[in-house]
């Protein structure tokens, strides 16, 4: 079972401090990144000096000077400041989306990731393009404007990109999480004298994934010890081993997970070995977890 470590949070400014930007993305992050600087009151020719140097940075490869000219140019039609005045049919559209889907904007974020999240009660989840593109259409054939065409959802799509950004990276996309354990019921807080606090969910906590079990601090498992105990009957120190198990399912369900761990099993067949790498599969989350057999590691 390989555990993946997440990397530490850069100490760079500028440009270099994010990962780059892959072919498919380029024209989002940059549009985030324009319309970010146009909030601030940054014109055209600013925020082109600025997507220039991010393009030649972090872009893989970089977009060709005329489609970072015409970016620009996009961004700078709306007006500079905090607030974009719903002057036409994307901008309204865009409004309406935020506002009926999303809490106002409160629970849809475009990350550094280059991707739109959603607030779903219990965690952050990433939302598909596509599917965000299907909102913004059925939402757009129920008001009173007549542009329900291909280019107004564009327009209102590349709108969201740039009201939903922020320079701060709450979802820890690059950044360490804090210490919390995210279960059905609320955030475990594990604080530094080794006592936990539970608190309710919570959308600035930043969370990206809950554990499908709820936190009972007086509950009993007869059954998982009961396995446990079957599994590892035949090791040469058993109750060792199994407090190790015990510690490694700990470590993979807080989130500052640093040093890589590899845990080879080794033992006959149909003794409980699979069922267990499922168990922490399901804790730790789709795409954590690689396992398989010893020939498939040797094959890859």
């Amino acid at each position: 079972i390989a555990n993946r470590p997440r990397k530490a949070a850069s100490t760079k400014t500028g440009p270099e401090q994010y990962t780059a930007i892959p072919e498919g993305s380029r024209n989002n992050e940059l549009t985030r990144i324009g319309g970010h600087l146009r909030r601030a009151g940054r014109s055209e020719a600013e925020i082109l000096d600025a997507l220039t140097v991010t393009n030649k940075a972090r872009c893989n490869p970089p977009l060709e000077p005329a489609e970072l000219s015409e970016i620009a140019s996009n961004i700078a039609k709306y007006p500079a400041g905090n607030a974009l005045q719903l002057a036409d049919p994307g901008e309204q559209l865009a409004q309406a989306v935020l506002d009926r889907h999303y809490n106002g904007g409160a629970q849809l974020r475009h990350e550094k990731d280059g991707q739109f999240w959603r607030w779903k009660g219990t965690h952050w989840a990433p939302v598909d393009d596509k599917v965000l593109q299907h909102v913004i259409l059925d939402t757009a054939k129920t008001l009173p404007t007549k542009a329900h065409t291909k280019a107004l959802v564009h327009e209102a799509f590349a709108l969201l990109v740039m009201l939903q950004s922020s320079e701060d990276d709450l979802l820890h996309i690059h950044d360490d999480p804090p210490p919390v354990i995210n279960v059905a019921n609320g955030e475990l807080w594990l604080r530094d004298d080794g006592t936990i606090d539970i608190q309710p969910h919570d959308p600035k906590t930043g969370m990206r994934h809950v554990l499908p079990v709820a936190y009972d601090p007086g509950a009993k498992c007869p059954k998982y010890d009961q396995a446990l105990q079957q599994i590892f009957r035949d090791a040469e120190k058993p109750g060792t081993v199994i407090r190790f198990m015990n510690e490694l399912i700990g470590y993979v369900i807080q989130p500052r997970r640093h040093h890589a761990l590899i845990v080879i099993f080794l033992g006959r067949g149909n003794n409980g070995k699979t069922s267990f790498t499922e168990l922490l599969r399901r804790l730790i989350g789709p795409g954590q977890i690689y396992s398989g057999r010893v020939d498939d590691l040797e094959k890859n």
